[in-house]
């Protein structure tokens, strides 16, 4: 079943989807320009008095501004500003170049008719298999499922294990094997 978009709907998607962008990519500069200005604040404050400090001027959480701090101090804020602030924050803490991290750029996203399929699915039966992360946040199994999710508006239910890099990817190999597996002995997944 084919659908046709019109012009001015797909133009009016494609400009939303950029001011988002646009918008993450902003509030994460807001973000890093704040937490320069409090490192400036903290240096200027002695031993001691930054916490009363910060409750008396600003009007967040003493972990907040922790974050904000960080990512002024990461070379590589900017490059995850799609990420929105604490999406930033937590691709910035966690452990990077090991393998889920290699293994999770090999795994090809769903596209076309298997794409149109899943999301069909997803949006008849809603997500049936929890998301599983690991404690950094970071997707071990299902980032379809987050997409397709996220793309119907729909809620879904997210796993967290406590494990260490290695068996995240162990975990992330075998279950995307098995998936394979049955696609190529003609199972839809």
């Amino acid at each position: 079943m084919t659908t046709t978009v019109t012009t001015s709907l797909a133009a009016d998607i494609r400009r939303e989807h950029e001011a988002a962008q646009q918008a993450f990519a902003s509030a994460v500069e807001h973000a890093v320009r704040c937490g320069e200005l409090l490192a400036e604040a903290k240096a200027q404050v002695r031993h001691g008095e930054w916490l009363p400090w910060l409750a008396e001027h600003f009007p967040a959480s003493p972990r907040t501004a922790q974050g904000y701090m960080r990512l002024a101090n990461h070379p590589d804020a900017q490059g995850v500003a799609h990420l929105g602030i604490e999406g930033a924050l937590r691709h910035l803490a966690a452990p990077k170049g090991d393998l889920l991290d290699e293994l999770q750029a090999m795994l090809p996203d769903l596209t076309g008719q298997d794409w149109t399929k899943f999301l069909e699915s997803i949006d008849r039966f809603g997500v049936l298999v929890p998301v599983v992360t690991d404690h950094h946040g970071r997707v071990i199994d299902g980032r379809q499922r987050i997409r397709a999710a996220k793309q119907l508006g729909i809620e879904y239910r997210v796993d967290v294990v406590r494990v260490d890099p290695l068996e995240a990817a162990g975990i992330c190999f075998s279950l995307n094997a098995y998936r394979e597996h049955r696609r190529d002995s003609g199972v839809t997944p």
